[in-house]
């Protein structure tokens, strides 16, 4: 946090991101709204409740990471590796995670309202609960994903590879997928 409080140009700030590792960095509560945080290592870094509202984190590794109750709303997460993390409870709308790594990733009880997961793979993923309404799905992976309880309204699911993925109780009123889907299921 002082690194981000001290004022330096952006070219030297992103020689730091380039070649520091954050690993396991506290940032819990932090206020990182609308910081451009592009291409950083976070992994398994500590965001809990962190307000990270309109935070630029593409191709940023936050593998492992704790972003349980973060603040993602107009996040850019293009490219971001995700895998392993805990996104319970996180509010990630709005948010652009084109090309997204979520494997293995908790995203139980969170919302990703209009957000934009094209090409985002989601193997292995927990969205227990989760909401993507009107969400854009658009070639997602989801293979063993557990989808459970989740309200997919309106969301786009166009040329998604769905296998072996739990969709008991998930809500899909007027999802927009290609014709014959359910054999693709």
């Amino acid at each position: 946090l002082a690194l981000l409080k001290t004022k330096m140009d952006s070219i030297f700030f992103n020689k730091i991101k380039a070649n520091v590792s954050f690993y396991g960095a506290d940032l819990r509560n932090a206020d990182l709204h609308g910081l451009d945080l592009s291409g950083i290592d976070l992994k398994y870094a500590h965001l809990e409740y962190a307000n990270m509202q309109g935070i630029n984190l593409n191709d940023a590794n936050l593998n492992g990471a704790n972003l349980m109750g973060v603040n993602l709303n107009n996040a850019t997460l293009v490219g971001t590796n995700l895998i392993s993390s805990k996104l319970s409870w996180a509010k990630v709308n709005d948010a652009d995670l084109r090309f997204a790594k979520l494997g293995r990733a908790d995203i139980s009880n969170s919302t990703f309202l209009n957000s934009n997961l094209f090409n985002a793979s989601l193997i292995q993923a927990v969205l227990c609960n989760a909401v993507l309404i009107e969400a854009n799905l658009t070639k997602c992976i989801m293979m063993a994903t557990i989808l459970s309880n989740a309200n997919f309204s309106k969301a786009v699911f166009i040329n998604s590879y769905i296998h072996s993925t739990n969709l008991s109780d998930a809500i899909l009123n007027d999802v927009i997928i290609q014709e014959n889907w359910i054999l693709r299921i």
